[in-house]
C-alpha cells in the first residue's frame, strides 16, 4: 500500500522545519516531538551514542502526563544495541510475542507491544537511535510508517549533524572570545602599571 500524498506534505514540512534549525536541543525535541505525532506513537525517546559507546537519553516524548524519572529503565536497550550495532531499524507489531523480541526481558517487563526503533545515520556514521513504542496496543506500527521513519531518520540525522556542528562551532568561538577578554584585561592591566 503507497503513503498517501498528503502524509508526505506532512513529512515534507517536518523536514524543512528540521533543515531550519541550527540548535541542537531544539531540533532534538522537535524532531522527537514529530516523529510520536508521524506514527501515532505513545512514547518515543531519541538516544545520541556518545564516542565511548555510552547512551544519552537526550530527549523523551509522552502521550502521558508523568514521564519516569529514568529514561534508560524505561526502553528495551537490547533492541536500541542490536539497531546501532546493525544500522538496520527493527518494527514488530507485536513484541510480547515476536519471536525475535518476546524472550527479552526489558520486553516483556516493559510490556512493550508495538515498537520501532532507527538507526539515525549520515555518511556512514551512525549517530544514535530513535525509539518510539506503544504499550496498550499491538499493531499500531506497518511496513508504511517503518517507509515514513526511514525517510523521516535519514533526513532528521543530515539535520542533527550539521546542529552538532554549529554547537561545536559557536562553543569554539565562545571559548576564543573568552581568553581574548581575559588577553585584553591583562594587558589593560599591564599597561596601567608600566603609566604608573
Amino acid at each position: 500500500m503507497a503513503i498517501p500524498d498528503s502524509d508526505w506534505e506532512l513529512l515534507l514540512d517536518v523536514v524543512r522545519q528540521m533543515t531550519e534549525t541550527r540548535q541542537l536541543d531544539p531540533l532534538l525535541s522537535y524532531a522527537t516531538e514529530q516523529a510520536l505525532d508521524l506514527v501515532g506513537a505513545e512514547q518515543g525517546y531519541l538516544i545520541l551514542l556518545n564516542d565511548d559507546g555510552s547512551l544519552d537519553f537526550r530527549v523523551q516524548f509522552s502521550s502521558t502526563p508523568t514521564k519516569p524519572p529514568d529514561p534508560a529503565s524505561q526502553i528495551s536497550e537490547s533492541i536500541v544495541r542490536q539497531v546501532l550495532d546493525t544500522g538496520e531499524p527493527l518494527l514488530s507489531a507485536n513484541a510480547q510475542t515476536d519471536q525475535r523480541l518476546g524472550s527479552k526481558a526489558s520486553v516483556q517487563g516493559l510490556h512493550i507491544h508495538s515498537i520501532m526503533c532507527l538507526p539515525l545515520i549520515t555518511r556512514g556514521r551512525i549517530l544514535g537511535a530513535l525509539y518510539i513504542e506503544n504499550r496498550s496496543r499491538q499493531g499500531v506500527f506497518d511496513q508504511n510508517d517503518m517507509r515514513r521513519m526511514r525517510y523521516f531518520c535519514s533526513q532528521a540525522a543530515v539535520s542533527i549533524e550539521s546542529a552538532m556542528l554549529n554547537d561545536a562551532l559557536e562553543t569554539r568561538v565562545k571559548t576564543r572570545n573568552s581568553r581574548l577578554q581575559d588577553a585584553n584585561a591583562r594587558l589593560r592591566k599591564l599597561l596601567s602599571l608600566i603609566h604608573i
